[in-house]
């Protein structure tokens, strides 16, 4: 059962670690799949054309090592390695690929409840060396939440990671199309861009916002936007 922060602005729905997704590329402290203001949804799924909700991501769903997960060269075909929010990841090529379902040796977890806020812990196994405790906070405000992440490395080996939280965003479920414009408090550089794609045309990228022309089919993806 999912667990809800709610007052009178903000609903936030969370999945527990074990509750619907369960497969190795997102984090699982602390799912966070819904979000209402004002009892308008804000949050959406990564894709409205699987048959599993659960397979993929929504909401505000977060990643640790997009490229390449912790001590994975390290670990020897066959062995594991760590998933940091999820556990431990069995290796199966010499390639780190985050799309791939690996099999998982889940980490434990605890849940600290108060009627504000949500904190997930996640205790890991000690592995080639690495070990770690993370702790995420999901705390609601008046009109915002925050989300905390405190990483305690308890084993021999440093932990050099990254981290990313998704925004699978969509006004009342309605789907990206010429409704949405996207601002930006700076001026957009295309020619900057370390990645653009756009098969359909139908993203349009203006001086200080992106807009579209329709719904897009196919996905487009943009890379550094920030300006610089």
């Amino acid at each position: 059962m999912s667990q809800i922060l709610k007052n009178e602005n903000l609903e936030i729905h969370i999945d527990l670690p074990n509750e619907n997704y369960n497969f190795s590329r997102f984090d699982w402290t602390g799912k966070i799949v819904k979000v209402k203001f004002q009892n308008i949804y804000l949050s959406s799924v990564e894709r409205i054309d699987c048959e599993n909700e659960h397979s993929f991501g929504k909401g505000f769903y977060n990643e640790f090592g997009i490229d390449t997960a912790l001590g994975f060269d390290d670990t020897e075909i066959g062995g594991w390695f760590h998933k940091i929010g999820v556990g431990l990841l069995k290796k199966n090529d010499n390639e780190y690929e985050c799309t791939k379902n690996y099999e998982i040796i889940p980490a434990e977890f605890e849940i600290i409840t108060e009627s504000n806020k949500i904190v997930v812990i996640c205790n890991s196994k000690s592995v080639n060396g690495y070990s770690y405790v993370l702790k995420k906070e999901i705390e609601l405000h008046k009109n915002n939440f925050t989300i905390k992440y405190y990483i305690n490395n308890t084993g021999e080996k440093d932990i050099i990671t990254d981290e990313y939280i998704h925004n699978f965003t969509a006004i009342n479920k309605e789907l990206i199309g010429n409704n949405y414009i996207l601002k930006f408090p700076f001026q957009l550089k295309p020619i900057l861009f370390r990645d653009t794609v756009n098969p359909e045309q139908k993203v349009e990228i203006g001086q200080n916002d992106i807009k579209f022309i329709s719904s897009p089919k196919k996905e487009f993806f943009f890379s550094n936007l920030s300006g610089n």
